[in-house]
């Protein structure tokens, strides 16, 4: 029995033929990464479907026939959208507007705390407050928070997931809290 298999050609299917497709993948990049995230990191619906059409082009333009049309364009714009959240994530870290911060709080000596911190509790320090990876900020884009619990449950599945066994994570996040409540 033979199937009747749809098969979208490129080369005569129109920018209009696509369009509800593209629709489709930017939304479910938003679904897999929370709306209210990445509009937070990365403005507006409307702003990554723009950029999606933009790679779309580029996919057109660059598609050399070793792959199915759709998975070549699909992966363009996913990866595209992807390496868009991570380079704004990165951004939106290194924002920091001093003036937001009460005058109190700047004279906390962020280093000065460290040096009386075991090695393990330097790195986390330095993880959460100087070099966030960008795994941990997609982590949290994952599950759909960002408030300090879900902050905290990424960065303790990231150390695992690195090596760090259940007792050293707990150990060292209770060094940290011994030393702030100091």
């Amino acid at each position: 029995m033979m199937r009747n298999h749809v098969t979208w050609n490129p080369v005569e299917d129109t920018y209009e033929d696509v369009k509800r497709w593209l629709d489709k993948r930017v939304a479910q990049f938003y679904r897999h990464y929370g709306w209210k995230w990445v509009e937070r990191v990365c403005g507006p619906y409307s702003e990554m479907r723009s950029l999606a059409d933009e790679i779309f082009m580029d996919a057109y333009l660059t598609y050399e026939r070793r792959s199915n049309f759709t998975t070549w364009v699909g992966n363009k714009v996913w990866y595209g959208l992807k390496d868009v959240l991570r380079k704004r994530t990165l951004h939106k870290q290194l924002d920091l507007n001093l003036d937001e911060i009460p005058e109190h709080e700047l004279d906390f000596d962020l280093f000065d705390f460290m040096r009386g911190l075991s090695g393990d509790a330097r790195e986390v320090v330095s993880l959460v407050c100087l070099e966030t990876p960008t795994d941990i900020m997609l982590g949290l884009a994952e599950i759909g928070r960002d408030t300090p619990a879900a902050f905290k449950l990424v960065l303790k599945e990231y150390l695992h997931d690195a090596g760090w066994s259940w007792d050293r994570i707990r150990n060292t996040f209770t060094e940290i809290k011994g030393a702030l409540v100091q």
